[in-house]
């Protein structure tokens, strides 16, 4: 059985849980914004596999935010127009901004995985701290 820890060495664990306490909350907030990235990843996957089987002057509902959409007209050219920042569009056939999401997707994954590995060493490590300061 381990001994409580002595005042200096408590003040010191009680100021190390604050801080990974802070650290893991971040780990948790670039989390939840990766996953909803990843989120608009597969929903765009899923909308360009839906485009390739419509028929040329098909009407469509487009969403302009908020809740909002509007009707249009589909013009099948083949080609969609993929922002790579900047305010700068590429055009690229179905195929290209598959592969551009699909690269995308996977890299949003290991970044995921990552910070989630992160997150669970920094909770392990609280877990130790919780252990010692309640230790008897």
């Amino acid at each position: 059985m381990s001994q409580r820890p002595g005042p200096e060495e408590r003040d010191r664990l009680v100021l190390e849980y604050q801080q990974l306490a802070r650290v893991a909350a971040e780990y948790q907030r670039r989390i939840d914004l990766l996953n909803a990235a990843l989120d608009d990843v597969l929903q765009a996957k899923a909308a360009v596999d839906e485009l390739k089987l419509l028929e040329d002057g098909e009407e469509i509902l487009v969403p302009l935010g908020a809740n909002v959409m509007v009707r249009a007209s589909y013009r099948k050219t083949g080609k969609l127009l993929v922002s790579v920042g900047g305010g700068v569009m590429l055009e690229r056939d179905f195929e290209g901004v598959r592969e551009y999401l699909e690269r995308r997707e996977k890299t949003l994954r290991e970044l995921v995985q990552r910070l989630s590995n992160e997150y669970q060493r920094v909770i392990s490590r609280m877990s130790e701290i919780e252990r010692r300061l309640g230790a008897t």
